[in-house]
């Protein structure tokens, strides 16, 4: 049950925190990494009772994330590819999330936030600006 509330949640955030990309990709991604940062830290802390047992919680984020993508981006790759580094600003953000759960110390959080503000600044506007020329 923790699992299927885990995609579901997961799915919810995806639509609740598509709206930037109206105004800005940019936008999107920080909003993006912020939620799924917090939203896996929440239902790792409510769900995971032993060590071993968030990866699955993990999955079923990634999984409620990318489940609506995939179809739109299997249809029109080359017209969304300016936006395929938003995914990966997701997953990341989860994966750090997980870490920071499974570790509690203040170098991970340190470091997850550099690796957070990195992903969605100099990367991202290399990205884009690599694809968008």
């Amino acid at each position: 049950m923790k699992l299927i509330i885990s995609f579901f949640a997961s799915f919810l955030c995806f639509l609740i925190t598509f709206w930037p990309a109206k105004y800005s990709i940019f936008a999107e991604g920080w909003t993006q990494s912020v939620c799924y940062f917090v939203l896996t830290y929440i239902l790792l802390d409510k769900y995971s009772e032993e060590r071993k047992q968030y990866i699955p919680i993990v999955l079923a984020i990634i999984a409620g994330r990318f489940l609506i993508e995939i179809p739109i981006r299997i249809i029109d790759f080359y017209d969304s590819l300016f936006s395929f580094f938003v995914p990966i600003i997701a997953i990341s953000s989860i994966i750090l999330s997980a870490i920071c759960y499974k570790e509690k110390r203040i170098a991970i959080y340190i470091m997850a936030v550099i690796i957070v503000v990195l992903l969605n600044t100099v990367v991202h506007y290399s990205w884009y600006h690599y694809i968008r020329p």
